[in-house]
Order: C-alpha cells, then structure tokens, then sequence
C-alpha cells in the first residue's frame, strides 16, 4: 500500500504540475493575441497618418493655386475630405491605446 500511496502523491504532484504549465499556456496566447492586435492597431494606426499626410499634402499644392471663387470652393471640399478622417484617428487611436492598457495591465497581472 506504501508504493501506491507514493505513485498517487506523485500523479497529484505531476497534475498540479500539468495544471499550472496549462495556466501558463493561456497566459501566453492571450499575450499573443494581445500583440497581434496591438500590432495591427499600430498598422492601421501608421496607415491613417500617412493618408492624412497625403491630404494635407495636396491641400497646401491646392491652397496656392486659389485665384476664383471656384477654386476656394473645390479648395474647400477637398479640405473637408482632410479633415473628416480626425475622428477616424481619434477611434483608432482610442482602439490603439485600450489594446496596450489591456496588455499592461494582463503583464502587471502576470508578473506583478
């Protein structure tokens, strides 16, 4: 009865052992999946500056060519269409922000 008392601590031990590597696992994919999303937020991030670069870019071209009424107006549009994707910016970079706070706060979790 000794040795089964012994092979029964040992599979408790190898079981918690097993059930602490699992914990360990999920911890790591959802750091992954935390970086994934991190990553493609800072893409998309990177994206919207540089089409708001591009705007403002043609608007300075489009702002020194005005000489009538009708090229303030296209001016005009066209500056709206720069500035309508601030609140664009402003979603992703809220998005951007919450997914490395989630990722902070999951690290401190973890490793205190």
């Amino acid at each position: 009865m000794t040795q089964q008392s012994a092979d029964i601590d040992n599979l408790q031990d190898k079981n918690t052992i097993l059930g602490s590597l699992s914990r360990v696992k999920f911890n790591l994919q959802n750091l992954a999946t935390i970086v994934v999303d991190a990553d493609v937020a800072t893409k998309n991030l990177i994206t919207v500056w540089n089409k708001l670069f591009l705007f403002i870019e043609a608007s300075a071209v489009s702002a020194s060519e005005i000489n009538d009424a009708l090229s303030l107006r296209q001016f005009m549009n066209h500056f709206r269409q720069v500035v309508h994707p601030w609140k664009t910016i402003e979603v992703d970079s809220d998005a951007l922000l919450n997914v490395f706070k989630e990722a902070d706060e999951e690290y401190k979790r973890i490793y205190g």
